[in-house]
């Protein structure tokens, strides 16, 4: 886009055009404003936006796009590019790492996705940061504060695979809840089982790749087990809740189990233990977890009542002419928040 040349302007040194040449100059500069101002926002539009043709899949860490040359792209400079096609259902956040001006190589450096899939037609453009934009897969929160953190949750056993610019982890979860005590006769009830064991790490991510997790299992009343240990790797554990055990006898207490306890944690401490039975009468609650609550008391003649959530213990079985079994505790599980 080019702009008219205004004409001459008036001068007093030449009174007889001088109202000709005002007139011609007045006229001509409101088509002269409407073209600067429209050279002006070209100008700042098509330094810093542009579209790509690479075939890029989206995801996080180092993405390579080629670019029209000449544009004003600068490292640190934070863009999202998006899918041409599905622009609000398909994009990718992050910071310019390299442009070559001369030849528009861009290479990226991606925090926060939304979408998924490979892509061959793309809308880049300045995004200011932090504006990263929120889906299923995406960032939740920051360490820096500007950018979302990723969430990656274990309620079974498997791997950790750290994504790629992740540079802190909060590694949280609790061990699998002990099962509430049986009885073995009439005017008998069980104590409830321990809560699963917790835990709570801030790890550096900057060295990991992968690292094993083991989800601890339930305890079961019908078995009568203790909860199972739950660990990330050698970098923290929790042990299960224990099995409140048979109640015996016509008098006296039947004692809760204990509950887990976490190792290798920023504070280690354990969950809730479960609770003692009643006269006899009503078996013990279980104990709590971090992520879970334990089984209710139960009264005269039942079994016991099973967790809720996370690494809960089972309540104790309640008294009955006939044995009954304690309640299920339930599995552990670890939630890992990367902060990049």
């Amino acid at each position: 886009m080019s702009l008219t040349a205004l004409p001459r302007q008036p001068s007093t040194n030449d009174p007889a055009n001088f109202s000709t040449k005002a007139d011609a100059l007045l006229a001509a500069l409101p088509g002269f404003v409407s073209e600067t101002n429209a050279v002006a926002a070209a100008m700042n539009l098509n330094s810093t936006t542009d579209t790509s043709a690479s075939s890029v899949a989206i995801g996080t860490g180092a993405k390579s796009f080629t670019v029209s040359a000449g544009k004003s792209f600068q490292p640190g400079m934070w863009l999202v590019i998006a899918d041409t096609a599905a622009p609000s259902t398909n994009q990718m956040y992050g910071t310019v790492t390299s442009y070559d001006s001369a030849t528009g190589a861009l290479v990226m450096n991606i925090v926060s996705v939304r979408g998924s899939g490979t892509k061959t037609a793309w809308v880049v453009s300045q995004s200011a940061p932090g504006g990263a934009a929120v889906g299923a897969n995406s960032d939740i929160t920051s360490l820096s504060g500007t950018t979302m953190p990723t969430v990656q949750v274990f309620t079974a056993t498997g791997t950790y695979t750290r994504p790629a610019g992740v540079r802190k982890i909060h590694v949280r979860g609790v061990a699998g809840g002990g099962a509430g005590g049986d009885t073995s006769g009439a005017n008998q009830s069980g104590g409830g089982g321990g809560g699963g064991g917790p835990i709570d790490k801030w790890i550096d991510a900057s060295a990991i790749t992968t690292v094993a997790v083991t989800i601890g299992a339930a305890g079961l009343g019908a078995s009568g087990t203790d909860g199972g240990t739950t660990s990330f790797g050698a970098y923290c554990s929790a042990t299960g809740g224990a099995w409140a055990g048979t109640g015996s006898g016509t008098a006296g207490a039947a004692n809760g189990g204990l509950g887990g306890l976490g190792t290798g944690n920023d504070i280690n401490y354990t969950g809730g233990n479960g609770g003692n039975n009643w006269n006899n009468v009503c078996g013990g609650f279980g104990g709590d977890s971090l992520f879970g609550t334990g089984g209710r008391s139960v009264h005269n003649g039942g079994a016991g009542q099973n967790a809720r959530g996370y690494g809960g213990g089972g309540a104790g079985g309640g008294d009955s002419t006939t044995n009954v079994a304690g309640g299920d505790g339930t599995p552990g599980i670890i939630i890992v928040e990367e902060f990049y």
